[in-house]
């Protein structure tokens, strides 16, 4: 499980979705915003792994009373709420993609040597 995580983060960091945020960002901004990016990536595994846990605990304590006993049930219930956010993200992001948000004219411009804004 943690190789698929591992190559799943991995892939996420180098492909499509950093190419695109990468692209948007200006030069002098750009360790800043590698910095970012996986700051809230890393903050994102981090909570989801804490959620889906809880989810699986809660699920499999309510069958019998006994974790152990309802592992099973926590496991398809933990599985079903993952595929369900999987999908809503996933549609999300496209319809995110398809309104451009995120343009050049949103990114803030280097302020000017001796400028007061």
């Amino acid at each position: 499980m943690m190789t698929l995580l591992y190559v799943l983060r991995s892939h996420r960091h180098n492909g499509v979705e950093a190419a695109g945020v990468y692209s948007k960002v200006r030069p002098w901004a750009a360790g800043v915003a590698g910095g970012l990016f996986t700051t809230l990536q890393q903050l994102g595994l981090g909570l989801g792994v804490a959620l889906l846990g809880g989810v699986f605990h809660a699920a499999a304590s309510a069958t019998t009373g006994r974790p152990a006993a309802g592992l099973p049930h926590g496991f398809a219930v933990a599985v079903t709420v993952q595929a369900v956010l999987a999908l809503a993200f996933a549609f999300l992001a496209t319809r995110v993609a398809r309104a451009g948000a995120g343009g050049p004219d949103m990114i803030p411009t280097r302020p000017e040597p001796g400028s007061t804004a």
